[in-house]
């Protein structure tokens, strides 16, 4: 719809020119996000090997021989040593069991009813609806500051726009603001009024629409939300990778504590 625009108003280069700006900063954001995530899911992959192979391989062999000593075993032990025998004795049927709930969930995810649910809990999660909300506006607001600069009227480049807001939750409201628009009410008000936009930015709205420069204002919001964007990833990748390397450590020492308290009780009624 840009290009055929840009064609219509004579203007091809300048459409084609906002394009390119357009796709390399949704690029950029993109690889923003997988630069958040990367981190501490490699952590978690590497942490959840090691912590498997510790119970397959390491804990059985103190398990069998703390039993075959009679020896007396703290409760942290106990607990870890039971851990051992449970995933050793089942850790198949355990895998099969993830694996089948993982894939199930996939699918029903992909159900209208699971992909609901899945967009509603997005937004109820703390930091994580900060990120799909900030990722949906910059990349709504870049699509719709284009298609207007472009020369596609407001109501259309709105409306085309709805579809790049993949959370329900989100594209609904977009939808009942484009339908208010539709009925002769400002952007702004129905932006606001359709929970779309708040705070500062139906006021942006405002003044763009009175000023005749709304695609600026538009990018003006998409270049803020990136901005913020930038300054949650940092402080997720800050917070939660720290965290993660925490909690794999506390695993890690708790196991072997568990294997060295007995041998350090057995040692001191030896003496």
């Amino acid at each position: 719809k840009s290009v055929a625009s840009g064609e219509t108003s004579g203007n091809l280069c300048g459409v084609l020119a906002n394009l390119s700006d357009y796709y390399q900063k949704k690029q950029a954001l993109f690889k923003k996000l997988l630069a958040a995530a990367a981190y501490p899911a490699v952590i978690l992959v590497l942490s959840t090997i090691g912590v498997a192979y510790l119970f397959l391989n390491v804990v059985p062999i103190y398990t069998k021989m703390f039993r075959e000593m009679g020896a007396s075993l703290p409760p942290v032990s106990q607990v870890v040593f039971f851990i051992g025998d449970f995933v050793g004795s089942f850790y198949l049927p355990l895998a099969l069991l993830a694996a089948a709930f993982a894939f199930t969930l996939y699918n029903w995810l992909g159900t209208p009813d699971g992909k609901d649910a899945g967009d509603r809990l997005s937004l109820k999660v703390p930091l994580v609806s900060s990120f799909v909300e900030k990722t949906m506006y910059s990349i709504f607001y870049r699509t719709s500051g284009l298609l207007i600069k472009s020369g596609i009227n407001i109501i259309n480049a709105l409306e085309v726009s709805s579809n790049v807001v993949t959370n329900g939750v989100l594209n609904a409201r977009i939808r009942h603001a484009v339908k208010l628009i539709k009925e002769g009410n400002t952007i702004s008000f129905s932006f606001e009024k359709s929970g779309f936009a708040d705070g500062i930015i139906p006021r942006l709205i405002k003044t763009g629409e009175e000023s005749g420069t709304i695609s600026e204002i538009f990018n003006n919001i998409s270049n803020t939300m990136d901005e913020e964007l930038d300054s949650l990833t940092t402080a997720f990748e800050s917070l939660f990778g720290p965290l993660i390397l925490i909690f794999v450590l506390a695993v890690f020492g708790t196991i072997i504590i568990a294997i060295l308290l007995p041998m350090i009780t057995a040692a001191t009624i030896v003496s």
